[in-house]
């Protein structure tokens, strides 16, 4: 029974580097023991196909974005199924002989994950250091295990593959030039808001001009005097007692005799 596939694992008709695997290289390669980091009879047939890519594009199918999960848990059901690996390349180191034509790729793909993949035909120089972003078309050989710097064995899918790619870094975005239109949206709230301030200022300035001489004439009128003087405005005579009895004549009020006489 054929069990469905993740759709990240579905295979995709693209122009991919790759010749069709024989049917002796397919059952050399289903001999193959997972776990043990051996290059077999099964790591020699996928090494005999790989090498006679022409790195021209043909229509085999090829896993885009392969299940990693799916591929160690199950190897067995993708043993020689051609994949796309992209990530950054970690470690590199060449195989002894009779395998020394191939090159050891621990390649850290975007989930974090470390994956193997075994170069053929790799020549010195070209730019495949330590620490680059590569994208690669390789064939899925098995699961291996290893024993990880924290101690604890863990299992890493390894590929065999042929003509890597240098992917080029995400040019930094630009800052775009503030055209006309975009110069006047930015600057014309800031204008309105301007008038709108000069015009508050101008009112209240010339509120309070007016206010002004109300205020000056209300506080002169108030200091005048609103009643006669008390002694009628007259001088007084020279001699204190003349002009204290002048005084006391003025107090007093006017008798009857005076009303009749006037």
């Amino acid at each position: 029974m054929v069990q469905a596939l993740p759709v990240s694992a579905a295979l995709w008709m693209v122009l991919a580097a790759g010749i069709p695997l024989t049917p002796q290289q397919h059952e050399r390669l289903s001999i193959t023991v997972d776990g043990p980091d051996q290059r077999d009879d099964a790591f020699a047939a996928l090494v005999e196909n790989i090498r006679r890519w022409t790195g021209e594009p043909s229509d085999e199918p090829i896993r885009l974005s392969p299940d990693f999960k799916a591929l160690l848990e199950r190897p067995a059901e993708f043993r020689g199924d051609l994949c796309r690996i992209a990530g950054r390349i970690q470690q590199r180191a060449q195989l002894p002989p009779p395998f020394e034509m191939m090159t050891e790729w621990f390649i850290r793909i975007e989930t974090g994950l470390p994956v193997i993949v075994y170069v053929a035909g790799l020549e010195p120089g070209t730019g495949f250091d330590e620490g680059r972003l590569i994208e690669i078309d390789a064939r899925f050989f098995k699961r291996i295990d290893l024993t990880a710097r924290d101690g604890k064995v863990h299992g890493y899918p390894a590929f065999v593959g042929a003509f890597p790619r240098l992917i080029a870094k995400a040019a930094a975005p630009q800052p775009q030039p503030i055209g006309p239109r975009r110069l006047w949206l930015i600057a014309g709230p800031v204008v309105a808001m301007l008038i709108v301030f000069a015009a508050l200022f101008l009112y209240v300035r010339r509120q309070q001009k007016r206010r002004a001489p109300h205020r000056w004439w209300r506080r002169t009128r108030d200091l005048e005097p609103t009643a006669e003087p008390v002694d009628g405005g007259a001088s007084l005579p020279d001699d204190p007692a003349e002009a204290l009895a002048e005084l006391k004549r003025r107090a007093e009020p006017p008798s009857a005799d005076a009303d009749d006489h006037r």
